[in-house]
């Protein structure tokens, strides 16, 4: 009986996976997948409870199988400060390059920029704080008070230009949607890390110089 039902929850989720896929994440509803996955709509609500919980489910297994914002705090603590940003850059450009290869979690964005309440990432607000946690342990380990701010304009300005790319939009004439575009902006951003690393270089540099007798 478990396995029936796991396959049954399988098939309704591979029918919220086609649907976005050839669709767009607006046209999932509970009517088209109960359709789509050849299952009742009393299954649906009875394994998710609703469209809410469907969409919950389908997006935790989609970001179990792809995420990859981890990073080990106590080996960070062993290493410089160059080497830590490095690390940080590059997890954050390896994030978005496999963000604009992944069409259904490029629509979960898009609802996200868009505001669409309907359909906004259903665990926002759970791997928000997750990434807070990690940013300020980070920020931790750099002394930096600054890290959350930082941050939040890297993610931004990434996400948008992620959901450019979407639409084949081009910005400052870099073509978003080419490789050769988009490795401007990832070189553009290792510059903007680069900046940083030096910057907390010189805080550090001065806070050792100020904490010598005199």
């Amino acid at each position: 009986m478990q396995r029936d039902r796991t396959q049954t929850e399988q098939r309704i989720l591979n029918a919220v996976d086609h649907i976005i896929t050839h669709s767009g994440l607006e046209q999932v509803g509970i009517n088209r997948v109960s359709r789509q996955a050849g299952v009742t709509k009393i299954l649906i609500y009875r394994y998710f409870g609703g469209l809410d919980g469907l969409l919950q489910a389908y997006y935790k297994r989609r970001c179990l199988s792809r995420t990859d914002l981890t990073v080990n705090i106590d080996d960070l603590r062993e290493k410089s400060i160059a080497e830590i940003m490095t690390i940080l850059c590059e997890v954050t450009l390896r994030e978005y390059r496999r963000l604009r290869q992944d069409v259904q979690m490029q629509q979960f964005l898009k609802a996200n920029l868009m505001g669409n309440d309907s359909f906004i990432n259903p665990l926002i607000h759970e791997r928000e704080g997750q990434l807070r946690k990690l940013i300020d342990s980070v920020s931790d380990v750099l002394n930096s008070k600054t890290g959350r701010s930082f941050s939040a304009i890297i993610i931004s300005a990434m996400s948008f230009l992620t959901f450019m790319s979407q639409q084949k939009r081009s910005m400052l004439d870099i073509e978003l949607s080419t490789d050769e575009g988009w490795t401007q902006i990832e070189e553009g951003v290792r510059n903007i890390y680069r900046g940083a690393t030096l910057l907390l270089e010189e805080r550090q540099r001065l806070a050792n110089a100020a904490k010598k007798p005199a």
